[in-house]
């Protein structure tokens, strides 16, 4: 059976270390950790994410508004509402004019 044209939702397979298989019950993928390090793969919540080192240690990476902890934590941290909302840029150069 052909591998399915879709984006893939990668968990580690324990009897081979190093290795990841999809699992969506009608796809056969598996992958070398080497092989899809910096690959877009699909999330458990749906949404799509680009893999990378750390979230290959993991036993099934996700991405990273499905992360909990610290670092989750920070990038919520980082977002303010404020700057999230739009601005009149003709305003804004005059008032930050040097």
């Amino acid at each position: 059976m052909a591998v399915m044209k879709h984006l893939h939702i990668y968990e580690k397979i324990k009897d081979k270390p190093g290795y990841f298989r999809c699992l969506h019950p009608d796809c056969t993928h598996f992958a070398k950790r080497s092989l899809i390090i910096g690959k877009r793969a699909s999330c458990v919540c749906g949404e799509p994410f680009v893999l990378d080192y750390d979230q290959l240690k993991l036993r099934r990476p996700h991405c990273p508004r499905c992360t909990r902890g610290k670092k989750q934590q920070q990038i919520v941290d980082l977002i303010r509402p404020e700057d999230l909302l739009p601005i009149d840029f003709a305003t804004f150069l005059e008032e930050n004019k040097d």
